[in-house]
């Protein structure tokens, strides 16, 4: 699929992942900055979620890229990411750390790409001829 040929809605999904893959690389790096100032209690499990948020994010930036390009292969594991996106929200709006802020910046980019990857002129894009 050329560039032109890739629907608007499309182009706005793979955007955002990539706002997301920027944010959780943005979080290894937070995470990195702890250790330096002392703040990690336990280092090994400070790493391994480095570890975690860099994998992460490279895997988000390779599905971004999918998108872009149109793969079939790029919208169920996006998809699949969103939805657990939504989960890590709902922890955001009750209980005794609740942070609607967090809440909400988790929802609105997860409900959105779901709605771009759903529309009309999206989702014909990656059905599948049986």
């Amino acid at each position: 699929m050329t560039k032109k040929t890739i629907p608007t809605a499309l182009r706005l999904a793979a955007i955002v992942v990539f706002v997301e893959s920027a944010a959780t690389f943005s979080l290894a790096l937070f995470f990195l900055w702890g250790i330096n100032v002392g703040q990690a209690i336990v280092l090994p499990t400070m790493f391994a979620l480095i570890g975690f948020c860099v994998a992460a994010s490279v895997w988000l930036a390779w599905l971004g890229n999918g998108l872009l390009k149109a793969k079939r292969s790029a919208r169920t594991p996006v998809i699949f990411w969103q939805l657990i996106m939504l989960l890590l929200a709902g922890g955001q709006f009750s209980g005794k750390f609740a942070n609607l802020a967090f809440g909400f910046a988790l929802v609105i980019p997860a409900i959105a790409i779901v709605v771009l990857l759903s529309s009309k002129n999206v989702a014909p894009i990656f059905r599948r001829e049986i």
